[in-house]
């Protein structure tokens, strides 16, 4: 039975993991020019990578708090790629860690994680631009948008990382800090609470 909510979820979100097929190897050479001082690299650094930490952020933090976060984590990318090296882990990994602590950080000093407020306005009309619209426009499903927020946090978490940015065990692992085998269980419970919040809201 949880083997259908992970169905569901890939049916709903397979547009938004079609943004996670990057060239590894463009995405390392303007790593290499970027920590050489080349801003332009970076800004086809952060082309490529602003819709996936957006998402990311879009999903743990309130509507007024995501596009601060999002700049202080592409603030902090530039400001350590000097102390990226590259390893088995791909760069966007390394990013993701860095965008994982920023969220965590901002909550721990401010205030507790809150819901999405669904009644958030995009007031950017570029559709092709703007990460906030597109965001919107592939989360139009708000059963699941709902059912997402109805879960506790490490939960949606590890959800978030594996269904939507398509990520393995290993890389979610690498950004969180925590065992594989933690990651399995937390992917298998979060599942079935996800499976009972669906079922709850009509969708089985």
């Amino acid at each position: 039975m949880i083997k259908c909510t992970h169905n569901f979820f890939h049916s709903n979100y397979h547009i938004m993991k079609s943004d996670n097929k990057k060239n590894n190897e463009a995405i390392d050479e303007l790593v290499k020019k970027s920590q050489q001082g080349d801003k332009q690299a970076f800004s086809h650094l952060y082309d490529l990578l602003i819709n996936s930490i957006y998402r990311y952020v879009y999903f743990k933090a309130t509507g007024p708090d995501v596009e601060d976060l999002v700049e202080v984590i592409f603030i902090k990318i530039w400001q350590n790629l000097d102390k990226y090296e590259k390893t088995e882990y791909q760069f966007t990994t390394w990013a993701f860690k860095i965008a994982h602590n920023t969220v965590i950080d901002h909550y721990r000093k401010h205030r507790p994680l809150y819901p999405l407020d669904e009644t958030i306005i995009i007031a950017d009309d570029n559709k092709e631009t703007n990460p906030k619209l597109q965001t919107e426009n592939s989360l139009n499903n708000s059963i699941v948008k709902k059912a997402l927020n109805e879960l506790k946090d490490p939960y949606k978490q590890i959800l978030v990382l594996k269904f939507i940015e398509d990520l393995s065990n290993e890389e979610i692992a690498e950004i969180t800090g925590r065992s594989e085998v933690s990651i399995r269980v937390t992917k298998y419970r979060g599942l079935k609470k996800l499976r009972e919040i669906l079922i709850k809201h009509g969708i089985s």
